[in-house]
């Protein structure tokens, strides 16, 4: 663990580097990116060494904040990708998106680094899926700002579908009771993508000029399957009913 003083120099001198010249990259390692360098390495070899994803989430909720000194200097000076890339800035972009703390991914996102080598994916759409899944497992409602700040950072990017599904939800039933026209629109551009990513119900509402609950219960109801869903409220559902019911588009 750095001392005080050495984590306030580790602020400055990223704000100096930052500002100066470009950010850390594989080929010019300062002594700053370099002491990050070395403990992400050591940081990946202990989430490895964990084969549980809850506690996995949670060792990396502890070591994301050995970096925040570092971050606070980069995200202070303001870099992008065309001055290079980070790999501490993405690796800690993809543990924030992770662990759920939208606004630190948010933050991390915007300066359009890359993924690392070996995923499929990019950054953009890994963090968008992740924080999308997080937001719809709990309040939408409550994460309206940082939903249109994603909005606003992908929704020109090519995207998959199921992703720009998810996003859509999301940030619709996010603003479902405070901009319903727009909302409306949202969920709808799910519903065409994934017909199968659970806003029917929500629409009817919305046509109808009703109020939508936007708890984690009610979105995660929508996204199963009729039975399943049933068991959440507990009413029983003969099984000839469900299993009709689930066969019906």
């Amino acid at each position: 663990m750095l001392s005080l003083a050495a984590k306030h120099r580790v602020k400055v001198e990223a704000e100096q580097h930052v500002c100066t010249a470009s950010p850390p990259t594989d080929t010019r390692l300062n002594h700053l990116y370099r002491v990050s360098l070395y403990q992400l390495k050591a940081d990946h070899k202990r989430l490895q060494s964990i084969k549980s994803q809850t506690r996995r989430r949670e060792v990396k909720r502890e070591i994301l904040t050995q970096y925040r000194d570092y971050l606070d200097g980069v995200l202070v000076a303001g870099i992008t990708n065309s001055s290079g890339q980070d790999s501490v800035l993405v690796w800690c972009t993809l543990w924030a998106a992770d662990v759920g703390d939208i606004p630190q991914a948010l933050d991390l996102l915007k300066h359009g680094m890359t993924a690392p080598d070996g995923f499929s994916r990019s950054l953009a759409d890994i963090s968008t899926e992740e924080i999308s899944k997080t937001v719809l497992a709990a309040t939408p409602a409550d994460y309206a700002a940082e939903m249109e700040r994603l909005w606003q950072m992908v929704k020109e990017r090519d995207m998959s579908d199921i992703i720009t599904a998810r996003l859509c939800k999301a940030y619709g039933l996010a603003i479902a009771n405070t901009d319903p026209h727009q909302a409306h629109t949202l969920l709808q551009q799910a519903q065409t993508l994934h017909p199968h990513i659970g806003v029917k119900s929500h629409l009817k509402r919305l046509s109808a000029g009703k109020p939508v609950e936007t708890t984690a219960i009610t979105a995660k109801r929508y996204d199963m399957p009729t039975r399943a869903a049933a068991l959440t409220v507990h009413p029983h559902i003969p099984k000839a009913s469900v299993a009709q019911s689930e066969r019906t588009p």
